[in-house]
């Protein structure tokens, strides 16, 4: 008796004269191998599917191939995306937990698929923020462009939103560099993410969105890269950790 997943195996024969008692103690015999290949394949595309839900799908692939190992990283040139819910504390303080719960659910509705659409890798929901980056082979412009369409459509299906009361707002930073991609933590409790420079810039852009209220901001790599894209310079900020003011820039399209 099988304990993993329900299963079941069909065969058919055209022959006119059905299945033989030979043909069946045949197939009677391979029944026990066939099951144990089928619910291997079956499990296989189980865990990749959790693995792609919780952590990610390039994220769930490594994890399958068995790049698990504590420090064991990849360079990568990518755009980053940092996506934060406007005035969170104040919606936390003011609604019951389940109402907040589905104010969130329905921010990331919004949110998670125009990131996927455009082949964006979500590593973190960090509360009320979303961290992902876009890594395309062809170059940093089309890894912006991509980044750029998704920040663009999650923040337009946002602001479509119907609401009573308060309504949803979200501010975008957007950001390319390098970053480095695999394992940290501790020996027992790993986490795949990006570290380096450049994803601390981003988090501290998407400060700016905040202290000013503007839906999006991109550093100066990030804009240059942009093929047809009107983006805009907002001026020089001092950003925390950064010993030189960086320019900023949006966009009139967000």
């Amino acid at each position: 008796m099988s304990h993993g997943p329900a299963g079941v195996a069909v065969f058919a024969t055209g022959s006119a004269q059905k299945f033989t008692s030979a043909a069946i103690e045949v197939l009677s015999d391979i029944v026990p191998a066939l099951r144990g290949v089928c619910e291997i394949r079956l499990l296989r595309r189980i865990e990749a599917t959790l693995l792609d839900t919780y952590v990610g799908r390039e994220t769930g692939r490594r994890v399958l191939d068995g790049h698990i190992r504590r420090g064991e990283v990849e360079t990568l040139q990518a755009a980053l995306f940092l996506c934060d819910l406007r005035d969170f504390t104040v919606l936390s303080n003011q609604l019951p937990p389940g109402q907040m719960l589905d104010r969130l659910n329905l921010y990331f509705d919004q949110v998670v698929p125009a990131i996927t659409a455009e082949r964006g890798e979500i590593l973190k929901f960090m509360g009320d923020a979303v961290l992902a980056f876009f890594h395309r082979d062809s170059g940093p412009a089309d890894s912006c462009g991509a980044a750029f369409a998704a920040a663009s459509q999650a923040l337009s299906r946002i602001d479509s939103l119907p609401h009573a009361g308060t309504p949803l707002l979200a501010g975008v930073a957007l950001h390319h560099g390098e970053v480095a991609y695999g394992n940290i933590d501790s020996e027992g409790r790993l986490d795949f993410t990006v570290i380096g420079r450049d994803v601390n810039l981003v988090s501290r852009i998407q400060t700016v969105c905040a202290t000013t209220g503007r839906p999006l901001l991109m550093s100066s790599q990030f804009a240059a890269t942009l093929d047809g894209q009107r983006s805009r310079s907002v001026g020089r900020h001092l950003l925390k950790g950064f010993s030189e003011p960086i320019e900023l820039f949006t966009s009139d399209s967000c």
